[in-house]
């Protein structure tokens, strides 16, 4: 009996092992100054056909952030390709959830003197800022509300949006346990103050997912989820590199990625140089 418990002990050790054995290094490709992606290799956890975390890394202090949204700017939902296209952006991606109406973010929203969404959602604890209102202030700021208040937030940035918080600063995975699995979208920010944009076209829990990526030597410090699923996505076209990124649920990720599944999206963070 106790040569079996022995046993059962060291697989669990094992186990465990392999489980927080951290992805490999980095290996940044630039696209631009200030503007790198990293492709890492997820651990053989899915049966999707694309297993690699997508990460691209923003210097704020020579890029712009802006927020795009049908509510502010008319017109009808676009694919991240054709919200770059049409305002000539480097890099866009999903700027939140949204309501069933197809046009409010699930948490607060607002773009300068517009309001998407001027509702605090209490269950969400993340604040992403761009656009500060002081030249001292950062160019980009992920908030934990517990730390900063709402009202301090909006009031020093011209553009803030609430969203689910995966992880809060410095570095706590804030999502508990759970079956579900889904592609992710998230916003990040790293120990430089850099913009992370993470994409897993492979389902994963929340819980593993942030895991996951704290573990990777990207110094990642807080993070909030964006979307999941098939309208998770992500895409960049800058210097001759084009990267086209979309989700999926279940069996919509045994298939190779592809552009064509862009799903149409109200509002979408785009990226352009200073």
């Amino acid at each position: 009996m106790r040569l079996y418990t022995k046993m059962i002990i060291a697989f669990t050790v094992l186990c465990l092992m392999i489980e927080c054995t951290p992805a490999e290094n980095p290996v940044w490709v630039r696209i631009d100054d200030g503007f790198t992606y990293a492709k890492l290799k997820a651990p053989a956890t899915s049966f999707s056909a694309d297993s690699a975390i997508t990460v691209v890394r923003i210097d704020p202090k020579r890029y712009n952030l802006k927020l795009y949204t049908v509510s502010e700017l008319g017109g009808e939902n676009r694919t991240v390709r054709e919200w770059t296209e049409a305002f000539g952006l480097i890099c866009a991606f999903n700027a939140g959830m949204y309501l069933t109406d197809y046009k409010t973010n699930c948490g607060y929203m607002k773009n300068h003197a517009h309001f998407n969404n001027k509702r605090i959602n209490k269950t969400y604890h993340s604040f992403a800022a761009f656009n500060p209102v002081q030249t001292d202030d950062a160019p980009f700021r992920i908030f934990d509300d517990e730390v900063t208040r709402a009202d301090s937030i909006i009031n020093r940035y011209r553009t803030v949006i609430q969203n689910l918080r995966l992880v809060k600063r410095p570095a706590l995975n804030r999502w508990g346990r759970q079956e579900k699995r889904w592609s992710e979208v998230a916003l990040g920010e790293d120990r430089s103050g850099n913009v992370l944009v993470i994409f897993s076209r492979m389902p994963m829990t929340m819980f593993d997912f942030n895991e996951l990526v704290l573990s990777l030597p990207i110094g990642l410090q807080c993070a909030q989820h964006l979307e999941g699923g098939p309208e998770a996505s992500l895409y960049i076209n800058h210097n001759g590199v084009e990267i086209a990124r979309t989700g999926g649920y279940g069996a919509d990720c045994r298939s190779e990625n592809s552009d064509t599944l862009f799903r149409q999206l109200p509002n979408v963070i785009g990226v352009v140089k200073r």
